[in-house]
C-alpha cells in the first residue's frame, strides 16, 4: 500500500521489498530474484489503491476523492480476493499497521 497518485505499489514490488528487480540487460529490462526479500518470509500483496492511483485505471468521471470510498473499495477487495483465494482467508493480513 505504497503506492499513490504518480505512484504504483509495483515500485514497491520492483525496486524495494519485493520478489524481483529491474536490471539492464544486454537485450532491455530484465527481472532478477532479489535475495532477502519479504516473499521469503510471508506472502505480499501489492495494490494500487484506491483505483486510479500507479498503474491501475478507471473511467475519468469513477474516481474517489473520500477517504470512506476507499477504503469501503478496498474491503470489498479483499473479500473477493478471499473469495477466489480461501487458503489466505486465515493468514494474519496486518492491516492494523495500515489503518492506525
Amino acid at each position: 500500500m505504497n503506492g499513490g497518485p504518480g505512484c504504483s505499489s509495483e515500485d514497491g514490488a520492483l525496486m524495494e521489498i519485493g520478489p524481483y528487480r529491474v536490471k539492464d540487460g544486454s537485450h532491455g529490462p530484465v527481472l532478477e530474484y532479489n535475495p532477502g526479500s519479504w516473499d521469503e518470509f510471508a506472502n505480499i500483496m501489492f495494490v494500487d489503491n484506491p483505483v486510479g492511483t500507479g498503474y491501475s485505471f478507471v473511467d475519468t468521471d469513477s474516481y474517489l476523492h473520500e477517504l470512506p470510498e476507499m477504503a469501503s473499495q478496498f474491503v470489498l477487495f479483499l473479500d473477493k480476493f478471499f473469495a477466489l483465494f480461501p487458503e489466505y482467508e486465515h493468514d494474519d493480513v496486518g492491516l492494523d499497521k495500515c489503518f492506525t
